[in-house]
């Protein structure tokens, strides 16, 4: 990925183990949605935690830096903190304006 990413970054720290950085892309805020839907949480900026923590999951899985066979639940039980390293990054419903 050569192109500068507006998508979230996140400085995660689990038990026993080096603090690791990522980057939500695509891929993490569409299992996001499917996610958020099916189990019916609510909104990114109503539980911005859970979003939080969720997309780290997410990109850690997708990375490798998370273990494949780490669940959601399991990860969301120990993790020690989420924290977000560019927090003005665009949410997933401020796609910013329309196109002209």
């Amino acid at each position: 990925m050569g192109a500068k990413l507006s998508t979230p970054r996140f400085l995660v720290e689990l038990p026993d183990a080096d603090p690791f950085e990522v980057q939500a892309i695509g891929a993490d805020l569409v299992r996001w949605d499917m996610t958020a839907a099916k189990h019916k949480w609510p909104s990114y900026d109503t539980a911005p935690f859970l979003w939080s923590t969720f997309l780290a999951w997410s990109a850690g899985r997708r990375t490798g830096q998370v273990s494949a066979d780490m669940t959601f639940e399991r990860f969301a039980d120990v993790v020690v903190q989420v924290e977000a390293l560019n927090v003005d990054a665009v949410g997933p419903t401020d796609a910013g304006p329309a196109p002209a």
